[in-house]
């Protein structure tokens, strides 16, 4: 018998014309809200943007850090951001500005001890509405000094929605997120002992949306300086700030036996009389096997499934809610 980790997911929609999309109401980061961001150095992740099934579940937390969303009237530098509707504070004299509207979300720079980043030409980080298949790009200029240099920055951003599924983080296993592609390309020009320089850098960012939440549930950077590859990181909000997760659902106390023959019985207390439907899901979510329907009354349940290796899922479908479950052999 091995360690089966369940989640139940509660789905939420929002359709216009029938196709589901993400905008400024659905992204929520809130003024006196509150989150814990955990970086991870190198995650060594790699997604198929051709799938609907995205495995984080290894992520190791680095470091973490709250992060609180402040009124920028009422922050520092105020001034130097007034376009700003939004401001996050990172502790130690550190802040994010950004601005939040119906066309989407733009970023206005921030300060970190005696470096200020701030951009006349604020970057379009999100455009909204966000759908399957929305793309976007945007021109951005900035200026900042570190080091008693001066620097000028210009640079591009390109966006696209490549797919929605389901994403599996350490915490657990969420349903209907959005992934996203962000490729950022960056020109820094100074000037060092009168000699014009510049520094190339360029950011692929994967990033993960879910509808409800104050930041995205997952971003994966990967950084280039003049070509070479300079940093690899990840940032994911913790689960105690995520909406929508769900909760046990109408089955519990789940285990798996392995039966002589090689078939392995699910085994599990159900809480819910009726009919579910039970599919089978490989590592990339696909679909394995027949739909199983099948007739539960509240107790103990038993259910045979063909024998296999490594790691599976079960979904679990009654009439108005949806689990899904990671079992490993």
């Amino acid at each position: 018998m091995r360690f089966i980790l369940s989640l139940s997911i509660l789905l939420l929609h929002i359709y216009v014309e029938g196709q589901q999309l993400l905008d400024a109401e659905g992204f929520q980061p809130e003024i006196g809200s509150q989150f814990i961001l955990h970086t991870v150095k190198d995650p060594q992740l790699t997604f198929d943007s051709n799938s609907t099934f995205w495995d984080a579940s290894s992520l190791i937390v680095h470091r973490s850090q709250a992060v609180s969303i402040t009124d920028p009237s009422l922050s520092p530098f105020k001034d130097e951001f007034p376009r700003s509707n939004l401001c996050y504070s990172l502790g130690s004299g550190s802040y994010i500005y950004a601005e939040l509207n119906e066309q989407g979300y733009l970023k206005h720079g921030g300060v970190a001890g005696e470096t200020g980043l701030i951009m006349s030409n604020p970057e379009l980080y999100l455009k909204f509405p966000l759908k399957l298949g929305a793309q976007w790009s945007d021109s951005l200029s900035s200026e900042f000094s570190t080091g008693n240099i001066d620097f000028e920055r210009t640079g591009k951003i390109e966006g696209k929605v490549l797919g929605q599924g389901t994403l599996i983080m350490p915490y657990g296993i969420l349903q209907e997120v959005f992934m996203l592609s962000i490729t950022e390309k960056l020109t820094d020009h100074y000037k060092m002992m009168g000699t014009p320089m510049q520094l190339l850098t360029e950011n692929e960012i994967i990033c993960f949306l879910k509808a409800g939440n104050i930041e995205p549930i997952l971003t994966c950077t990967q950084g280039k300086t003049n070509g070479d590859d300079s940093s690899s990181y990840a940032t994911y909000i913790d689960s105690s700030s995520v909406q929508s997760t769900g909760n046990t659902g109408p089955w519990h106390g789940l285990t798996l036996i392995t039966n002589a023959d090689g078939r392995k019985d699910l085994q599990f207390i159900s809480e819910f009389n009726g009919e579910v439907e039970i599919r089978l899901l490989d590592e990339q979510g696909k679909q394995l096997h027949n739909i199983y329907y099948v007739s539960v009354s509240a107790g103990a349940f038993s259910f045979s499934i063909p024998g296999f290796t490594g790691q599976r899922y079960l979904e679990l479908s009654s009439v108005d809610q949806v689990t899904l479950v990671k079992i490993t052999d």
